[in-house]
């Protein structure tokens, strides 16, 4: 059980969705990661290196604590994800503002923006396997008025730069863990 500063507490492994109208969940497929889940973790905060290998958030940094109920600053891009070995990450489309809802160390960060209209949540959860290895989950919880116009506009680009943040947090894990 994790909990949302906002949200209250919740599986992260089977998210209940937020509170409100027309809620759903938008998920990633899971990655397994062959690295410890101190690496990932410290990868997934390191955010002064977001810019050398996340290609969905080009830029992310604290505003103040990490800790929930404090701000972040960040600079997503919808891609293109699919680049050549070596070719530079795409910059970001716009910057946005969220509030820290989970820092769990080694465990979830989530982040959220809310609104009259529109109330989401990302949630990043990493957990240990049985075999040693790193189990990643992201996705968006999500719900009010223009929610079910946002997924469908936007779902799918979320989706891929949920997907593509995952193969590259998976490449640089490994690559550290290995190395």
């Amino acid at each position: 059980m994790i909990t949302s500063s906002v949200f209250g507490g919740f599986d992260p492994l089977d998210p209940k969705t937020i509170p409100g109208i027309f809620a759903k969940n938008i998920y990633a497929e899971p990655v397994e990661i062959d690295a410890p889940v101190t690496t990932v973790w410290e990868i997934m905060t390191g955010f002064d290196l977001y810019p050398e290998w996340n290609p969905m958030n080009r830029f992310f940094k604290l505003d103040s604590k990490a800790e929930p109920n404090h701000t972040v600053t960040f600079g997503p891009s919808w891609g293109p994800y699919d680049r050549a070995e070596g070719e530079p990450l795409p910059g970001p489309d716009f910057t946005q503002r969220e509030t820290l809802t989970i820092w769990e160390e080694n465990c979830c960060l989530a982040y959220s923006a809310l609104s009259r209209l529109n109330n989401a949540e990302r949630v990043q959860y990493i957990s240990t396997l049985e075999n040693g290895k790193t189990r990643y989950q992201t996705y968006e919880r999500m719900s009010g008025l223009i929610s079910p116009l946002i997924r469908w506009k936007f779902g799918s680009k979320i989706i891929a730069g949920f997907t593509a943040n995952g193969i590259a947090l998976k490449k640089r894990a490994e690559a550290f863990a290995g190395g």
